[in-house]
């Protein structure tokens, strides 16, 4: 569900990556952890847990709830990161190393 993925998404709103790319991106999910969310399923099943359909899951509709409220609550990544106590200079280091980084095959 969305509650794994929060770093990604914030690195990929942080490079500028647009709201329907991070939800596309995130819809695909889905596909590749079909396998990975049945296992963890029967695994919580047999230990006598509950757990509700979209915990595991990949849900476009999750995605979009979840950025609006990002966006509706604290305006920009940005400011959501610096309400966590960034400053401008972590800020940019941050989204600098991000879009610059050197590729691992290079």
């Amino acid at each position: 569900g969305v509650q794994t993925c929060a770093l990604p998404i914030l690195l990929l709103k942080l490079a500028g990556v647009p709201d329907e790319a991070v939800i596309a991106d995130y819809a695909a999910t889905q596909g590749y952890m079909e396998k990975i969310f049945a296992e963890q399923r029967k695994a919580l099943l047999k230990a006598g847990h509950s757990i509700p359909d979209h915990v595991l899951a990949s849900q476009p509709e999750e995605m979009a709830r979840t950025l609006s409220h990002l966006t509706g609550r604290y305006g920009t990544v940005e400011q959501y990161l610096a309400g966590c106590g960034l400053s401008p200079t972590q800020l940019c280091r941050l989204r600098d190393g991000w879009l610059l980084a050197p590729s691992a095959e290079a």
